[in-house]
């Protein structure tokens, strides 16, 4: 388990935890699923010897659009992690973040603290929100 997890599950076992912590923790595990999202993309462009712009364009025809039933999957990842709060809001403890599916992605919208990311799947979606947990 990382740092920042440990330090905010021993905060939560003791009654002291603050929604800044979380809201930082949280912050944190989303830089690093971006930052590992990047890298898997840098090492796929240079393990095929592609340009960038060459593999956007592949990829963008082969992409399968993300769907309702992909939806379903990370909402229920998420209300595992949370409280469901509404239709596609899940409430991490004072960090709410809504799903919803927009052009054919994935989205995460945390507001002004977190911001928004986009994914092009299930699988990527639930690995960012999970990311570190497990470390």
């Amino acid at each position: 388990m990382s740092d920042i997890a440990k330090e905010l599950f021993n905060s939560i076992i003791t009654n002291n935890a603050t929604p800044e912590a979380f809201n930082n923790a949280v912050a944190s595990k989303m830089d690093q699923a971006l930052e590992i999202r990047k890298a898997n993309l840098s090492s796929e462009i240079y393990n095929n010897n592609e340009s960038p712009e060459k593999e956007v364009v592949e990829e963008s025809a082969d992409v399968n659009e993300a769907n309702n039933s992909d939806l379903n999957k990370v909402m229920k990842a998420a209300s595992q992690m949370g409280k469901v709060k509404g239709t596609n809001t899940v409430d991490f403890g004072g960090t709410k973040i809504t799903f919803s599916i927009e052009k054919g992605k994935i989205k995460m919208d945390g507001g002004k603290s977190l911001g928004v990311e986009y994914f092009d799947n299930a699988q990527e979606a639930i690995t960012a929100l999970s990311v570190g947990i497990e470390d």
